[in-house]
């Protein structure tokens, strides 16, 4: 395969021990060896203390792979032959593997055998075929074993590492296959097919991966999931392991997590400008689309590139490299300087056309199935469906600083109230339809599945099922969101923004008259039965309008319990 060099911060080799003492890299080589050998390498004698600390962590190795192994997955046919790999990330059966894993399976169905001995049925939900990830779903018992996610931000070349999966089809019953080794480099890419099974900002691995590894887990030693291997460079003949492999990092996946669960066809990002190298060190932009996003942000033409969300941007090529792992309409922060002055500002990268024929279509059935989990989930999150309903009035005390941060800003006191038991008419104020309505349309059953129009963004046109779609993931105070998209019977959308983990409304947007409205709930407290934000910012467009803090609620009585 040919590599793309890409430039990436560099870190000191460093090597992790399980119980937090920081060893070096030489004297464990030491340790091992000897373990390995049973003979003491020269110059690196073992103490008493080095052999009981290298046999605890050889015995806290064997209990990871022991506890993770009910995780993965031997991703197969219906008729069992051949297959790749993959990991269970839920209890309820979700899971990850590779796009070009589940493209050989056909109309979306195969089996996921575990190490039980037994194969579940295995459903395709979203694919990614950009960035060479699918999602699938198990199905046939109460409850699997999840492997944990981890932050691949961690992740520095001299870490040990373990592959689990199912090489060359050995296990008959399951069990998987263990590699161990290091991580070798950070931020590698390999290129794809045109626009398919890209390799961006990657983990390379020395930890053997082989055909049949393909979709499944890279682990760290404490065991949580730090990529999906994906990719190795072999020899032309009998595809050997040279002891190079690739795995698609957990941070680039999570982000993409709420479209695959969702059911949809994922697309990679761009802001509409090229760099190109002026200087070694100076990545400035050489083209940029007049209203596209980075335009909309204010870069031009010549303005250096300095970071992408947090990064540092030193080549060219790490400027694509980083591009690459954002999902279409994910917002970001750039900073550029331009004669000298450094500017930071936020957009929203806009969608890189997939270009490719897929054999994959939107699964409108497990996009519904999102929408009344992420929709019960929230109901209770506030509360409970009871609850919510038995609410009649919200009234509120707050101060509100009106333009902060800006010359001319004021502060005033507010009361206020709202009746979340009755839908809200839109315009009728932001408290309104961020509470009332929110709370109304939660307190409602799970949404009934009834024919709708199309969605209106998105990388479908299909129609869809009912007045709520799942639209997928977004970014908000540095935490991934679900968003659900709520189509009134006037035609106006509303998409609500609920937290990945704790599943609490955090945003909810709608357009009027052509300008995105937004209001950010944040500070959530329990007052009586429910929980409700104490913190509102109110957008319109990119500009912050309001900053509100709540400091007392009293509900009165008069829903529907």
């Amino acid at each position: 395969m040919s590599h793309h060099p890409s430039a990436t911060t560099h870190h000191a080799p460093r090597s992790n021990d399980p119980r937090g003492r920081s060893l070096s890299l030489g004297h464990w080589a030491g340790v091992i060896a000897s373990l390995l050998t049973g003979v003491v390498v020269a110059g690196d004698a073992l103490t008493p203390a080095d052999r009981v600390a290298a046999a605890t962590w050889e015995q806290d190795r064997v209990a990871t792979v022991a506890r993770v192994s009910p995780a993965v997955v031997c991703v197969m046919p219906r008729n069992r032959t051949g297959g790749g790999s993959g990991v269970v990330i839920s209890p309820d059966g979700y899971g990850l593997t590779n796009y070009h894993v589940v493209r050989a399976l056909r109309g979306g169905r195969g089996l996921g055998g575990l190490d039980d001995g037994k194969a579940y049925p295995l459903e395709v939900l979203g694919v990614d075929p950009s960035g060479d990830v699918a999602m699938f779903k198990l199905s046939g018992k109460d409850a699997f074993t999840p492997a944990p996610l981890g932050d691949s931000s961690e992740v520095r070349p001299g870490d040990f590492s373990m592959a689990m999966g199912n090489p060359f089809v050995l296990a008959e019953d399951y069990s998987p296959t263990v590699t161990f080794g290091m991580v070798s480099g950070v931020g590698r890419y390999q290129w794809g097919q045109g626009k398919t099974l890209i390799y961006s900002d990657c983990i390379q691995i020395s930890t053997s991966i082989n055909p049949g590894n393909s979709g499944g887990p890279l682990f760290n030693m404490a065991g949580e999931v730090i990529g999906i291997n994906g990719r190795g460079s072999f020899e032309e003949r009998g595809r050997v392991n040279s002891g190079v492999g690739y795995a698609i990092s957990i941070n680039q996946i999570k982000r993409f997590i709420p479209s695959l669960q969702a059911g949809l066809i994922t697309e990679h990002a761009t802001m509409g400008a090229t760099v190109f190298e002026r200087d070694p060190g100076v990545v400035v932009i050489d083209q940029v689309l007049e209203d596209g996003a980075a335009w909309n942000a204010g870069i031009r033409l010549a303005d250096r590139i300095v970071a992408l969300d947090g990064r540092p941007i030193p080549t060219a090529n790490a400027f694509g490299n980083i591009m690459q792992v954002y999902p279409a309409n994910w917002p970001v922060s750039v900073t550029f300087e331009r004669d000298g002055q450094r500017r930071t500002v936020w957009l929203r990268l806009e969608r890189l056309p997939l270009k490719t024929r897929t054999p994959w279509k939107v699964d409108l059935d497990a996009n519904y199935r999102e929408v009344r989990r992420v929709h019960d989930a929230a109901a209770k999150a506030l509360g409970s469906r009871r609850a919510l309903r038995a609410v009649g009035t919200i009234a509120w005390t707050a101060r509100r600083t009106i333009n902060p941060g800006q010359a001319g800003q004021t502060v005033v006191d507010m009361l206020g109230a709202c009746t979340p038991a009755k839908r809200i008419a839109t315009g009728a104020g932001e408290h309104r339809w961020a509470w009332g309505e929110l709370l109304a349309l939660l307190a409602q059953q799970p949404p009934a599945s009834q024919p709708a129009p199309r969605p209106t963004s998105g990388p479908t046109t299909a129609p869809i099922r009912a007045e709520w779609f799942h639209a997928g993931g977004d970014g908000h105070a540095g935490a991934i969101v679900e968003l659900l998209q709520y189509r009134t019977p006037d035609g106006r959308i509303t998409r609500y923004a609920f937290d990945w983990q704790t599943h609490l409304p955090v945003r909810i947007d709608r357009v009027i008259d052509g300008t995105l409205h937004s209001i950010a709930l944040d500070d959530y407290r329990q007052v009586g039965p429910v929980r409700l934000p104490h913190r509102l910012r109110g957008m319109v467009g990119a500009v912050l309008l309001f900053d509100e803090r709540i400091s007392a609620y009293e509900l009165g009585t008069g829903g529907q319990p």
